[in-house]
């Protein structure tokens, strides 16, 4: 079946592939086992807690807005004739990652620095990834550490999403970001924020 993934708070499109929509005059979609749209002798009709930010069209297409955590699941439709039975029938598996920008963090040159998800519910994740830009820096591959480039002896990543870099130099300044992956290897959590490594006597200047 097929894979959407999407961003917390944001609309995504869940669409049907098939094509007997010439011979179907009702269209139904399911969250799991709960009816969520459906579309018949075109008139739509919403259903369940997605119910206001839903909404189905004439070719199938489902469209879910301000999506919410909790959205991820199987969905499926079904599509019937005219004498009711169902004569298409898809699935689709719908992940929806949470996605945070955080302040600016801020170093000092030779220091230790702390980037740390605010992890209200203490969860914890065997495989994360953090990334300077588009470059590894760690990750957690089924608990196991692995470090990467000159990060290699100056970094530590724990199960909770904290990463802590030590020795921090003028060249660590730059965009990072966190993933955090379930069991599937989808991503579940995306964290991004800016570090600025800055000398202790710009540091000191700045507050004269």
């Amino acid at each position: 079946f097929e894979t959407v993934d999407g961003i917390e708070g944001s609309p995504v499109y869940l669409q049907l592939k098939g094509g007997n929509m010439r011979e179907s005059s009702h269209i139904e979609w399911k969250r799991g086992n709960t009816p969520v749209a459906e579309f018949k002798e075109n008139n739509t009709g919403y259903h369940g807690d997605s119910k206001n930010r839903s909404e189905i069209f004439s070719n199938g297409t489902l469209r879910l807005d301000s999506t919410q955590e909790h959205d991820t699941e199987t969905y499926s439709v079904d599509v019937f004739n005219g004498d009711g039975n169902i004569i298409q029938h898809e699935t689709v598996q719908l992940f929806i990652m949470t996605f945070t920008e955080c302040p600016q963090a801020n170093g000092s040159m030779g220091s230790s620095v702390v980037l740390f998800l605010n992890n209200e519910d203490n969860i914890h994740f065997s495989n994360i990834e953090w990334k300077k830009g588009n470059s590894l820096v760690a990750k957690l591959k089924d608990s196991a550490p692995h470090y990467y480039g000159n990060y290699r002896n100056r970094v530590e990543i724990f199960n909770n999403g904290t990463l802590i870099l030590h020795e921090a130099q003028g060249t660590d300044t730059g965009n990072y970001s966190a993933e955090f992956f379930d069991t599937n290897g989808n991503v579940r959590f995306k964290w991004i924020t800016q570090l600025l490594i800055v000398a202790d006597y710009i540091k000191g200047l700045s507050k004269l």
